[in-house]
């Protein structure tokens, strides 16, 4: 759950990098963190599905950009 000042922060850097044609799913690195969200264009919300700190979880974070970008 993100507290609401992180999750306008959020929404401000994606809507930024997409200029406000935001994807139906996507992810987005942001500070510390690594965030999976998916957009509702109905509802014009962004959902965060997943935030995972980047620090102690490389691994984990190359498994899923591999996932992500079709690399097997």
């Amino acid at each position: 759950m993100l507290t609401k000042q992180e999750y306008a922060e959020l929404c401000a850097a994606i809507r930024t990098l997409y200029a406000d044609r935001i994807p139906a799913m996507g992810y987005m690195l942001y500070k510390n963190h690594f965030y999976v969200y998916n957009y509702d264009i109905h509802m014009h919300r962004i959902e965060c599905v997943e935030k995972i700190e980047i620090v102690g979880n490389e691994i984990r974070l190359s498994k899923i950009m591999e996932g992500i970008d079709g690399i097997d």
